[in-house]
Formats: C-alpha cells, structure tokens, sequence
C-alpha cells in the first residue's frame, strides 16, 4: 500500500503524509505543515489554522497514509478539519478494515465520496515491479505468475521475490530465468519453521 500511495502522491501532485503509531496532534500538523514547506506556528490551534490556509492555497490533495494509526491515535478529527478547513480532497489510505473503524465517526464516514479496495498485483504490475527491483536480469512471466500466486498479489512480498531471483541469478551466472530453471529451488520465505520441542 505504502507505494501505490507514494505513486498515487506523485501523479496526482498530492501532499503525502504516512502517519506513524507513535504521533501526536502536534506531531501530524507539523509534519503536514513541513511537506508544505511552512515553519509551524507554536500553539496546536495556531498551527491547525495555518495547515489549512497553506492547503487551501496548494490546492493540493492530503494522502493520509497508515490511516488505521490516525484512528488509533485520535488523530482523525483533525484529518477531518483540513478537509472542511481548506476544502481540499483528503484520501485515507488504510487496512481492510478501515472503512468498518471510520463508521465510529458519522461527520467523517458521511463525508467518504468513494471506498476503493486494494486489488492483488497482476501479470501486468509483476513485469513492472520486476523492471525496477530486478532490473539486471530477465524473469520470464510463467515464473512471474508464480511469485504473484504464491504470495497471492502481495506486491511487498512479490517484490522481496523479485529481488531474491535477481540474486540467484547472478550466483549462477543467468541472464534469465524461467519457471522452469527454477525448477525446485525455494523462496527464502516459505513456511514459518515449526518451533522445536524439548529445548531446554
């Protein structure tokens, strides 16, 4: 998710906030406040007035990145005010259960346009991905198709794949690799080991 939001961020020219477990109110406005390039004023009403004017005349979409933490935090009032505050779009990107968390909250939920559920990475996206994070080597679709199966299109998981075929494939000299050199090599992140009895 943390990449599609920092490609969503570039094309749509948006302010791209990730909000981490451990913030603050004061933390959240400055950290906006920074990504727009404005020193923050002292006092949390002073800085929230002062996010919003410089939103309003950005012009720019708010990403709310980790949106889960926002909620945990009790941040997502003041997510709500640079919305009403500025009148800017502000996207809320977040778990699967977000839009069940955001219900709590009728002046935030009522204001939602539109929910948009992550959909799993596809042949398409792999030979993407595989064009950055393998860039020095040749991955064949049928073995791309393998990676997205067996990491049911998680892109993060994909991608450590992705990587680690590039490293195989320079140990051994490859310049590609196909499902079926592969062969039977493993993936470094298969199944958690089973924990081991009678350790003292």
């Amino acid at each position: 998710m943390f990449m599609a939001a920092i490609y969503a961020a570039s094309a749509l020219d948006a302010i791209h906030i990730s909000v981490q477990e451990l913030w603050t109110r004061k933390t959240l406005l400055q950290q906006v406040l920074r990504e727009l390039g404005a020193v923050p004023q002292k006092t949390l009403a002073e800085m929230m007035m002062q996010a919003n004017e410089q939103l309003a005349i950005a012009a720019r979409p708010l990403i709310i990145d980790e949106a889960d933490y926002a909620i945990q935090r009790g941040l997502i009032q003041i997510i709500r005010d640079f919305h009403d505050g500025s009148d800017v779009p502000v996207i809320l990107v977040g778990m699967e259960k977000l839009p069940q968390k955001l219900r709590k909250w009728e002046l935030i939920d009522s204001r939602v346009m539109t929910w948009t559920a992550a959909q799993p990475a596809n042949l398409k996206d792999a030979q993407y991905l595989a064009s950055f994070y393998a860039a020095d080597v040749t991955i064949h679709d049928d073995l791309l198709q393998h990676i997205l199966d067996r990491n049911t299109g998680n892109v993060r998981r994909s991608v450590i794949d992705l990587n680690y075929v590039q490293e195989q494939c320079k140990v051994m000299g490859f310049k590609a690799m196909a499902l079926e050199d592969w062969g039977q090599m493993r993936f470094p992140r298969d199944e958690a080991p089973a924990p081991r009895v009678g350790l003292k």
